[in-house]
């Protein structure tokens, strides 16, 4: 069957037999032969007189017998797994001809019972080149002679599967990659005869032939696969360099029946070494192919599965099984699983008798990018039934990308000054500890060096127990956590002696809690994140834990419990500096200057309440009728210039912040966040006061504004009252006694006493009353604290001013207690010695309106404006009840004129320096 273009025949379990000729010839497109079922195609002869010729193939790839074909489309031919090709009088398949490309891909079998190859080219160099695949799990097969011949250009790559022929591969051209599992065998016995038209050998595995008459230039390259029967450059005759052969081996294994091979001539020594078994390695890296393999070998035991590494890399080149994996006393090892998975069936020792003048130590690594497991079954050894003890000055290494899992109740059990580094994942799914050490000697003397062994988990590493405990700490020396994941079906650390200390990581205990306080021997903690139980007696040393960072959270218990070993009445020691707990610690466990908010434990640079003030109501009494009054928005609290905020910075806990009835309440504030401590203060509720308000002189209509005392009270015109320039307010003084208080419709002032209000008209001009309003604010005058009073409206610039100053002011505090130093009448004077600042009695003044300050003004600003001060004196609380007036000089009438401002009335604290 001539085939031109692709093709598939699926053979369906069933055969393709070509009497006297070849079954198919591909010369163009792809010709795939594949099969859910075995089947075959093969060539036979009809009788011993046919002419089919032995040169002939099964099946041949390439285009026409003319060596100038002008065929341009490749030919390729595709062997599936289940298709066997299969001859006893031609060749199986032949891959050659002129046009661009012959490609051949075999994943089945192709079979020669009689003097043929399984599989050849043509080494005629006007051909093109060829690309021929063998795969894992193929199988090619000559019984009587060479099974490929390879004498033209092209590649040959073989990356497993099986070949085996009276002679293995011969090749006078071309370039030949073998690695994998790959199994070539020649059964023939060497012998070599120079041929200029065929092969030229038999009983080599490998045959890099050099003839004149060829392509030339065959190139071996041999990484791996099993090797066995002769491995040589062979002469025909002599060549040109350009066309000599060569065989370079990085890998593999050679062998001559059960004898080593030497193939040293091709290899480099300086980075490969040849042992006994005939496996070329590196040799700064022993690479174990199978554990069988290893009997009588120096860094194996004597028993093949049980692996004993002295000095040695053992590198896996496959999925691997042993009973034991053994590091001697004074020896060093490394296991790179090398992307594979190791299975242990019995246990593994790191210096099973180390003394303390001896070592042992070994690294498990994985430098593949899958695999890395290391899978230990049950193992019963002693009392301990651990998969992987260490003891003495050894040291066991778990690499980063190496998963330790075992059913064993203790996966990795160290004691005696070992030390365990964890970089991977432990884990168990026993009933004892992923990792666990031994405190079991009370006859050694506390602080012992047989017992100060050492426990290094590091960033992503994963230990974990499914029953028991991840680890387990009842001995002298110390844990050292800086990260990764511990967890367990109890406790993820349960200690019992020594020193741990924690700076990262995450630990999980999933098991149901105990009853707290004791627990006695045998009923281990569980639910716990860490259990640390005071045992002494029967262990070694009061347990301490240290922690300063990681997340721990238990499931049904303290994140962090404290036990005691029955009644004994001695409890660990626990110093927690930092770190995420899902229950309320202890306070005793939390280190001086370190507190816990909410579930984090972080350094306590918190203020203390105690220097914060309080203010409700400004520092003013409230003033209430029957209306409950709640103060929860008028509580100020300062510390400094902060103003805090509450629930955010603090809370009250405790006290009264509402109430209906004069008096005075207390309450507590709490600190919150950045805050910490209490503080306490009060507020005070006395008798409403009333302020009446009339329109324009007999105007009976009025209305009535309950206000409350020190607060700030405003008084518009009575509904319907129109207000225009002429009008003002004037307050009652006494029976028929009134004064001017404002020229601004709406007036504001502090409520200190009931007051009458009544608004009067003047036909003066606005431009003169415009001018007329007053503010206070803090000052210095003098070198002392001061009220300073602002005249902030312009005054007509056709007036001369000729006088500022204040009508009647006051330092004392209506109703306060005047017996109280801070609130009793004072002198302050300023630099004019003897004038009076204070009124002792306002009411006195308000009658013969006694001038406490008057003087021309010393400054003009470019908008009109007067300011002036008076001093007050220092640390007081000081209180302004004035009416400003400017004396001025009116040109239009030649006489003078006084202007009044609006009373103001204001409280100071010069302490604070700030308006109350």
């Amino acid at each position: 069957l001539n085939v031109t273009k692709n093709v598939t025949i699926d053979l369906n379990g069933h055969n393709i037999r070509a009497i006297d000729a070849r079954a198919f010839w591909v010369k163009s497109g792809t010709l795939t032969l594949t099969g859910t079922e075995s089947g075959t195609v093969s060539s036979e002869k009809s009788n011993e007189n046919s002419t089919f010729k032995s040169t002939s193939s099964v099946i041949r790839v390439g285009d026409g017998g003319e060596y100038n074909s002008s065929g341009t489309t490749p030919a390729g031919l595709e062997i599936g797994a289940n298709v066997t090709v299969t001859s006893g009088v031609c060749h199986g398949i032949s891959a050659f001809g002129g046009a661009t490309k012959e490609t051949v891909n075999i994943y089945g079998r192709v079979v020669v019972t009689g003097e043929a190859f399984a599989l050849t080219g043509n080494g005629y160099d006007k051909f093109v080149k060829t690309e021929i695949n063998i795969y894992p799990d193929a199988y090619i097969s000559s019984e009587k002679d060479v099974a490929i011949y390879h004498p033209q250009f092209g590649d040959l790559n073989i990356t497993g599967g099986t070949i085996t022929g009276a002679g293995g591969i011969e090749a006078k051209g071309g370039a030949i990659d073998i690695s994998g599992d790959a199994v070539i065998t020649a059964t023939g016995n060497i012998d070599h005869n120079a041929n200029y038209n065929g092969t030229s050998t038999i009983g080599y595995a490998i045959a890099a032939v050099e003839n004149s008459e060829y392509a030339g230039s065959p190139k071996f390259n041999i990484s791996g696969g099993t090797i066995t029967g002769g491995v040589a450059i062979v002469e025909d005759n002599a060549v040109a360099g350009e066309k000599k052969g060569s065989i370079t081996i990085t890998g593999g294994r050679f062998i001559s029946g059960s004898q080593k091979m030497d193939v040293s001539a091709y290899f480099d020594a300086n980075t490969y070494s040849q042992d006994d078994y005939g496996y070329v390695r590196e040799t700064a890296a022993i690479c174990w192919d199978e554990i069988e393999d290893a009997t009588g070998k120096t860094y194996f035991s004597v028993d093949p599965t049980y692996l004993t590494i002295n000095n040695a890399t053992v590198k896996l080149r496959k999925d691997a099984t042993t009973k034991q994996i053994y590091v001697p006393n004074g020896y060093t090892g490394t296991i790179d699983l090398n992307g594979h998975d190791l299975t242990l069936n019995g246990y593994g020792f790191v210096g099973y008798n180390s003394t303390e003048n001896s070592y042992a130590d070994l690294t498990i690594k994985n430098s593949g990018e899958s695999g890395g497991n290391i899978n230990a079954t049950v193992v019963k050894y002693s009392e301990h039934a651990s998969a992987m003890f260490v003891n003495g000055y050894s040291t066991l290494t778990i690499g980063e990308n190496v998963s330790f899992a075992t059913t064993a109740d203790y996966g990795i059990y160290y004691k005696n000054n070992s030390t365990v580094n964890v970089y991977g994942s432990v884990s168990s799914s026993g009933n004892g500890a992923a990792i666990s050490g031994n405190g079991n000697n009370p006859s050694v003397a506390p602080n012992s060096n047989s017992y100060m062994s050492t426990l290094n988990i590091y960033e992503g590493a994963t230990v974990s127990c499914e029953n028991g405990n991840a680890i387990y700490h009842p001995q002298y020396g110390t844990v050292n956590i800086s990260g990764g994941s511990v967890s367990s079906g109890k406790t993820a650390i349960y200690q019992r002696a020594g020193t741990i200390n924690i700076t990262g990581g995450t630990f999980n205990g999933n098991g149901e809690a105990n009853a707290p306080g004791t627990v006695a021997n045998g009923a281990d903690p569980t639910g716990d994140a860490i259990a640390v139980q005071a045992f002494t007696g029967s262990y070694m040393s009061l347990p301490e834990l240290n922690i300063s960072g990681g997340s721990f959270i238990s499931k049904n218990a303290d994140a962090i419990g404290s036990y005691t070993y029955q009644s004994n009445g001695l409890y660990p020691t626990i110093t927690i500096t930092g770190g995420s707990f899902n229950t309320k610690l202890d306070a005793a466990y939390i280190a001086d200057g370190y507190y816990q908010d909410g579930n984090v434990v972080k350094a306590d640079e918190r203020v203390d309440l105690s220097k914060a003030k309080i203010v409700v109501n400004d520092g003013k009494a409230y003033s209430i009728g029957s209306t409950t009054i709640n103060v929860i928005d008028d509580i100020k609290v300062t510390i400094g210039d902060e103003e805090l905020v509450k629930d955010e910075d603090y809370r009250i806990y405790e006290g009264d912040t509402s109430a209906n009835d004069v008096g005075t309440y207390v309450f507590k504030i709490e600190g919150l966040g950045n805050y910490k401590g209490t503080a306490t203060a009060n507020w005070t509720i006395t008798s409403a006061l009333e302020i009446t308000v009339y329109g324009y002189k007999s105007d009976t209509s009025a209305y009535y504004k309950p206000c409350q005392y020190g607060k700030s009270v405003t008084v518009t015109p009575p509904e319907g009252f129109v207000w225009d320039k002429t009008c003002y307010w004037e307050v009652e003084t006494g029976v028929n006694q009134w004064e001017i208080v404002s020229y601004s419709q709406n007036y504001s002032f502090i409520a200190l006493k009931n007051a009458t209000l009544r608004i009067n008209k003047s036909a003066e001009e606005a431009s003169e009353k415009s001018a007329l309003t007053m503010s206070t604010s803090q000052a210095k005058y003098s070198g002392k604290d001061a009220i300073k009073f602002t005249f902030n409206r312009s005054i007509d610039d056709k007036y001369t001013v000729k006088e500022v100053g204040i009508l009647y002011g006051t330092n004392k505090l209506v109703g306060a207690n005047t017996s109280i130093s801070d609130y009793a009448y004072r002198d302050f004077t300023n630099n004019d010695t003897g004038v009076e600042y204070g009124v002792p009695d306002l009411a006195e003044a308000l009658k013969t309106r006694s001038t406490v300050k008057k003087g021309v003004a010393s400054s003009k600003s470019k908008n009109g404006t007067y300011e002036f001060s008076y001093a007050l004196g220092t640390n007081h609380l000081a209180y302004a009840n004035a009416i400003g007036y400017v004396k001025v000089y009116d040109p239009s009438t030649k006489k003078d004129k006084i202007l009044y401002t609006n009373v103001v009335a204001d409280c100071y604290d010069s302490a604070l320096y700030s308006n109350n």
